[in-house]
């Protein structure tokens, strides 16, 4: 890949990172669109690697949110949901990774490594440029659990990436 295009990528990434964390569900009514397109740019099995993503990322989010780790200003002790923005934040995250930064990071020791420093430092981020939206409830925790629920994130994608190539073949 281009480095012209990781970079265009990238920040269209960022573009929509921002406005989904500083506008919440607003932001996920201009960004759900455009991902919807850029789905339809990518491959089926590219496809299927943004769906696994989805799906895993909102898996740690769910645990980490019922096991407090962090909060959400919708939730309440009885409904502790993820909203919506962070769902579509999720697939914008899957799209960005596997249409530019798996190239980019290919080897195991980089995703995990990625994993563990840049998902926790999302969160980070999102908390302190929105804490009406997103508040950290355990600091101490914080980071080991989402170092580990991100680097397990990552080698989970890449074993199923591995076996994906091994079934093309």
């Amino acid at each position: 890949m281009p480095a012209r295009t990781f970079w265009r990528q990238l920040l269209i990434f960022k573009a929509g990172w921002f406005g989904l964390v500083l506008l919440g569900n607003w932001g996920a009514l201009v960004v759900m669109p455009v991902l919807m397109w850029l789905m339809t740019q990518l491959t089926v099995s590219q496809r299927h690697g943004v769906l696994l993503l989805v799906v895993l990322g909102l898996a740690l989010d769910s645990a980490q949110l019922s096991a407090g780790v962090f909060n959400f200003a919708q939730s309440t002790a009885e409904y502790r949901w993820l909203p919506f923005w962070l769902v579509v934040l999720w697939g914008w995250f899957g799209w960005c990774w596997v249409s530019t930064l798996q190239y980019w990071l290919s080897s195991p020791l980089l995703a995990l490594l990625f994993g563990c420093v840049a998902g926790p430092l999302a969160y980070r981020a999102g908390a302190a440029l929105n804490p009406a939206a997103l508040s950290i409830e355990a600091p101490v925790w914080f980071w080991p659990l989402q170092a580990l629920g991100w680097g397990m994130l990552m080698l989970v994608w890449l074993q199923w990436q591995q076996c994906e190539r091994q079934q093309e073949r």
